[in-house]
């Protein structure tokens, strides 16, 4: 009895003291999503590098447009001021001529209402410079308005329109970030086609242990190669490699329908330039004409061969014609600008080159 409960003592003693150690390293050697995900995270940097390009791109030409206006709308003050003076000069003549008797009180009176209106012009212009001054110191981001001072018109391009679209597919941000959106689409359809095929991966194992067994021996090392093989999971993988089908196919039908937007943006912009450019010696010519006539007619009123109201429309014709010629200067200066940026090539000089 007491020869037992000793044994028993002794293999307790045994069990409590021993010990064991085992290292295990496990590495994958076939990992089908590894180059799908690797491929796709570079796609998604490239895409949002572009898109951040555009984005820059648009921010700094709606600059440009605020800046334009502001340009167009002092020109129109310098103007509205030249047509108010004429006006005051022609109030002189015709009170002159009043007080001599050659003619009427109502040559003065229509005088008077011109330089009326020509004061008011020039107040609503003013008005407006300053609420255009406003919109350029919100989006420069500063608090009050900048003066602005004449930039070096833009250059007209004499590349064609077939030139210019290829160049446009070559330069536009957006549209580069829409061919990586669709290597996105495409990268996410190889991840599901990933989950088709086998994983393989080896485990290298090194046992230690004080006591030493026929199935468990001490410093022993084992290495195992193991494959794993997706059989069934319930129609999931279908459901989601249709579903990235057609996330494909939206992708690609988005960058079809850019290149064709862009193609007719580009035409636009060109038309737009083509026109204005065309019309803009007319409009100088028309506003020589039209001062020669004003020149004309109101030496003749001095000379009382003409009516006031033959150089009320004389000089109504001539600040017209003026007023026309300065929006269509900016207007196509502005064009231009929108040319280059329908082409991709509008403030190239801030942008990195990627």
């Amino acid at each position: 009895m007491s020869g037992t409960a000793h044994e028993n003592s002794n293999f307790d003693k045994v069990v409590l003291e021993s010990w064991q150690g085992i290292f295990a390293f496990t590495q994958p050697l076939l990992q089908p999503s590894f180059f799908p995900s690797r491929q796709l995270g570079k796609d998604a940097v490239q895409q949002s590098a572009h898109q951040y390009d555009f984005t820059v791109r648009e921010v700094l030409f709606g600059v440009a447009r605020a800046y334009y206006d502001v340009l167009r709308v002092q020109a129109q003050i310098a103007v509205a001021q030249e047509t108010l003076q004429l006006t005051k000069d022609q109030l002189q003549q015709a009170q002159a001529r009043l007080r001599v008797g050659e003619v009427a009180e109502t040559d003065v009176l229509r005088a008077e209402v011109e330089v009326a209106q020509a004061e008011q012009n020039l107040i609503t212009i003013q008005n407006e410079r300053r609420l255009a001054a406003t919109v350029l110191a919100r989006t420069i981001g500063v608090q009050e308005p900048q003066q602005v001072v004449e930039p070096t018109p833009p250059r007209h391009s004499v590349e064609g329109y077939e030139q210019l679209v290829t160049k446009a597919y070559q330069q536009r941000q957006d549209l580069r970030a829409r061919e990586f959106a669709v290597d996105i689409a495409r990268q996410q359809k190889n991840l599901v086609l990933a989950r088709y095929a086998p994983q393989i991966d080896t485990q290298w194992r090194f046992d230690r242990r004080d006591t030493e067994t026929f199935a468990e021996r001490d410093n022993f090392w084992t290495l195992f190669l193991n494959f794993r093989i997706p059989l069934f999971d319930g129609g999931v993988r279908e459901l989601d490699l249709l579903e990235q089908e057609e996330n494909l196919g939206q992708a690609r039908l988005q960058l079809d329908r850019l290149r064709k937007d862009i193609a007719v943006e580009v035409q636009e912009a060109l038309v737009a330039v083509e026109t204005l450019g065309a019309t803009l010696a007319t409009r100088k010519k028309q506003v020589v004409l039209a001062q020669k006539n004003y020149d004309i007619t109101s030496k003749q009123y001095r000379v009382g061969e003409a009516t006031s109201l033959d150089v009320n429309n004389t000089l109504n014709t001539f600040n017209q014609v003026r007023t026309q010629l300065t929006d269509q200067t900016y207007a196509y200066q502005f064009a231009l600008l929108n040319l280059k940026r329908a082409v991709g090539t509008f403030a190239q000089e801030y942008l990195p080159r990627r």
